[in-house]
């Protein structure tokens, strides 16, 4: 490990003197990388490396208008650096790429991922070309946590350093900040080199050898990542891909669907259209935890079975889910009391039919003649007849009684 020596004079929380350690010349991590969507294709991002750091607090230029604060709440929370190649070469790129990389550090319990507490950020720094030229003089926009800011940022300063060269002048290598409330990026500071940091050896910490052995045994730990779970649903359960994405975006999504697909014999594809539509649409309306279904998950997999064997309607089922997330019975007890079971049987819907067509012999003979018209009125009727039998509020299906009907 290494000091920083231009930040010693930093106050700690316990009062002291204040030096970041850094393990900046030997990190623990070198030359990976992470695949992301790009165009429809596969896109190879290069990691050049990760090292340890101590956090150094932060600058806060966003609260008021004549002052800057300092927040020294993080001062020696350890943290992770990791630093791509300059492989990325739009704003959506970035984003695809810290999306994956948030996604990666989730799945392996690294970091909760949430950005606007300061759990994952982003330093982006950005330097233009021509077309096959060389990358001119970087800046580097500090300090951004959320995609959406990431965005704004690179677009933003994407057009001002074209704007300036356009001009006639030149970029100077500096520190920035983005003001959320002006989109606009500003020059803070000017930007550092490594020397200017004047690294000198810890005093205080002892050297960190991994061993191959501790290496492997980490990997036999990590589990699935999300790149091999995307791959599987869209491969092994035949789930589209857009929706596998959705699934997979978080980890606890994951967890949750591959509890229910274990759980029956409902085909995959069918669990994960309704996860990712009324089931997710419930959690986020009354502010849940994805999690805190997966105590649920037996009664939600009998219901989307009853919906799948036809013995209750899709609308039917949408009606039911609430109750059922909210613990309000079995689902099969709730298709009773509501009676809200499919009318399959074609003998009773015979009768049913019969007594519709009752007096209607002028229809009748249209029907015959090849109106079309008079098939809808018909289904519609036979429809609403059911409504007042013993067989009320039950859902008909409407495909079986035109097929008994023009039987």
């Amino acid at each position: 490990f290494k000091q920083k020596t231009a930040y010693e004079i930093m106050p700690s929380l316990v009062g002291s003197e204040m030096c970041i350690r850094d393990r900046f010349e030997f990190p623990i991590l070198t030359e990976g990388f992470i695949n992301i969507d790009n165009e429809g294709n596969q896109k190879k991002i290069r990691i050049e490396r990760a090292h340890l750091e101590q956090d150094a607090g932060k600058s806060i230029h966003d609260i008021d208008p004549k002052f800057s604060f300092i927040d020294l709440n993080r001062v020696g929370t350890p943290l992770l650096e990791i630093v791509s190649y300059p492989d990325l070469s739009s704003a959506e790129e970035v984003v695809s790429y810290m999306s994956s990389l948030r996604q990666v550090l989730m799945y392996i319990d690294v970091c909760d991922g949430n950005m606007q507490e300061g759990s994952l950020r982003a330093d982006v720094n950005l330097s233009v070309r021509k077309k096959g030229g060389e990358l001119g003089t970087r800046c580097e926009i500090k300090n951004l946590n959320s995609f959406k800011f990431i965005r704004q940022a690179i677009e933003y300063e994407f057009k001002r350093q074209i704007d300036v060269i356009e001009s006639g002048g030149k970029i100077e290598q500096n520190t920035m900040l983005f003001d959320t409330s002006t989109g606009e990026t500003r020059a803070m500071r000017s930007k550092e080199f490594s020397h200017d940091y004047r690294y000198f050896p810890d005093p205080d910490l002892l050297p960190v050898n991994l061993t191959q052995d501790q290496i492997d045994k980490v990997k036999t730990s990590v589990g699935e990542l999300p790149q091999a779970k995307l791959d599987k649903f869209v491969k092994n359960y035949n789930v589209d891909k857009d929706i596998a994405k959705i699934i997979t975006v978080e980890k606890q999504n994951a967890i949750l669907f591959e509890k229910m697909i274990s759980e029956t014999d409902v085909k995959p594809k069918f669990i994960a259209a309704w996860l990712v539509g009324d089931i997710f649409a419930f959690i986020k309306e009354n502010n849940l935890e994805v999690s805190s279904l997966n105590e649920k998950t037996k009664e939600i997999t009998d219901l989307l079975k009853l919906v799948s064997d036809d013995v209750i309607s899709n609308k039917a089922g949408k009606e039911i889910l609430p109750k059922v997330l909210n613990g309000q019975g079995k689902p099969s007890d709730i298709v009773k009391e509501l009676g809200l079971e499919q009318v399959s049987d074609s003998g009773e819907l015979e009768k049913i039919i019969d007594e519709a067509l009752i007096g209607e012999e002028e229809n009748i003979s249209k029907f015959q003649g090849g109106s079309d018209r008079v098939l809808g009125y018909f289904v519609g009727k036979c429809l609403k007849a059911v409504s007042y039998t013993h067989l009320r509020a039950h859902e008909t299906r409407h495909d079986l009684v035109c097929r008994l009907l023009l039987e």
